[in-house]
């Protein structure tokens, strides 16, 4: 019964899909952008706890704000793992909606950290030369495009791991 009134299940995989995102997009910052390992996890945690924390507060203020059988079909299948007849469509934007938006609050949040950093670190005065901001506005681009990347993986590993979990309960 305990079961049916906390969804032990989804918390486990919830707690599953934010270890796997912070493993492949610390991998991923380590590797692409010559952090060490230290950092890229220092990166990535926030990062994903912030994504997921915000994500979760998102859908719990606009779920009550549905149509009541709305509702029933979406907290059935995000909790019980429970498909409605013609959930196909649902799923499909749902998927691209909690994809798009933790994209969206990692990219934040990364423009955060690195604000963060730089408000802390102790940084040499170096009179910028045009060739040096070209470079920065570059590498700047690059650290975006690396965190598309690493984000993109991990979801696609997820959605991977989705199906299996799928296929293992029918």
């Amino acid at each position: 019964m305990l079961t049916s009134i906390i969804p032990l299940k989804t918390l486990f995989l919830q707690s599953l899909f934010v270890l796997v995102q912070i493993t492949i997009e610390s991998s991923f910052l380590y590797h692409s952008l010559k952090l060490s390992r230290k950092a890229s996890l220092e990166y990535s945690i926030p990062m994903n706890l912030f994504s997921t924390i915000m994500g979760w507060l998102i859908f719990l203020f606009f779920v009550p704000l549905a149509e009541p059988n709305f509702q029933i079909k979406i907290m059935n299948f995000i909790l019980f793992n429970k498909l409605s007849d013609r959930a196909d469509f649902l799923i499909a934007i749902m998927i691209l909606t909690v994809f798009t938006l933790d994209l969206v609050l990692k990219l934040l949040m990364f423009m955060f950290l690195e604000k963060l950093q730089k408000a802390f670190s102790v940084a040499a005065v170096i009179p910028p030369g045009k060739g040096k901001i070209f470079c920065q506005k570059r590498r700047s681009n690059k650290k975006y495009q690396f965190i598309i990347w690493g984000h993109s993986c991990s979801h696609m590993l997820i959605l991977l791991l989705l199906t299996l979990v799928n296929l293992n309960s029918r």
